[in-house]
């Protein structure tokens, strides 16, 4: 503001200037005027050039006075943008720190996601394993089993044979075969 009011001053000695040292223009002034008549006209001439320095010095008090307003304007919206831009970044600030704890979150939840997935992965490898040696066994057992049942089976045969055979001699049977 204080620039403002030094360019008025500036303009105004400038208007003074330039309005003082300019003449008035009079009608009807003849080359044989009077000594009296050029005092008249000097005096009149002197109220001109002053009326006409009161009044653009008017005009430019009422244009300082509205330029000085606009300024004043000009200030208070800049304030009034300041201070909603101020808010504007608290809320901005405010929503970073907030993304940036979820982000956090979402962090320490993918971690723990992976270590669950690890974890997972051991034990169905685990389990795979397992698996494997649970099959190895089953196939020993029933290999076992097979083997077991045709033992059984042999001696069961051989069994029925010694027993058909010795009930034939029991009885006092003659041996076909023998």
């Amino acid at each position: 503001m204080n620039k403002g009011m030094v360019a008025a001053v500036v303009l105004l000695v400038a208007v003074l200037i330039y309005g003082a040292g300019q003449q008035p223009q009079t009608a009807g002034t003849s080359a044989n005027a009077s000594a009296t008549s050029t005092a008249t006209t000097t005096s009149t001439t002197s109220l001109i050039n002053y009326s006409s320095i009161e009044n653009n010095i008017s005009k430019l008090m009422e244009n300082i006075t509205t330029i000085t307003k606009s300024i004043a304007d000009i200030k208070s919206e800049i304030e009034s943008l300041n201070g909603s831009v101020m808010a504007n970044y608290g809320s901005l600030a405010s929503s970073i720190s907030a993304l940036q704890s979820s982000i956090g979150q979402v962090d320490r939840s993918v971690a723990d996601l992976s270590r669950s997935v690890a974890e997972l992965n051991g034990a169905v490898s685990s389990m795979y394993m397992l698996s494997r040696q649970l099959e190895g066994r089953l196939d020993s057992a029933y290999l076992a089993l097979e083997a077991s049942l045709a033992v059984a089976v042999v001696a069961l045969v051989v069994a029925v044979l010694a027993w058909r055979r010795s009930s034939r001699h029991s009885a006092g049977g003659y041996d076909v075969c023998g």
